[in-house]
C-alpha cells in the first residue's frame, strides 16, 4: 500500500491541473512605472478631415436624437 501512495504522488506531480494560473507579476520600480504611464502622443492628422456625404447621412441617421438634444435651443 505504501508503494501505491508513492505512485499517486508521482502522478500528481506530473499532472498539474492548476498550471493555467498566471505567475505573479514582478514589481517594478516607480521610475519604470512612471515611464510606462506617459505614452508619447503624436498628432499626424490633417487640419480638416474629409467626410463624405454618405458618412454625414449615417451620422444623422444613427445620432439624430442625440444631435437634436445637443443642439436644441435652451429657453
Amino acid at each position: 500500500m505504501g508503494a501505491h501512495k508513492q505512485s499517486d504522488r508521482e502522478s500528481a506531480e506530473i499532472i498539474d491541473l492548476y498550471d493555467y494560473i498566471p505567475q505573479p507579476r514582478i514589481r517594478r520600480s516607480g521610475a519604470v512605472r512612471k515611464a510606462r504611464r506617459r505614452p508619447k502622443i503624436t498628432d499626424d492628422l490633417p487640419k480638416s478631415l474629409p467626410v463624405t456625404s454618405r458618412e454625414i447621412e449615417l451620422y444623422e441617421l444613427y445620432f439624430a436624437d442625440f444631435f437634436d438634444a445637443l443642439f436644441a435651443k435652451k429657453n
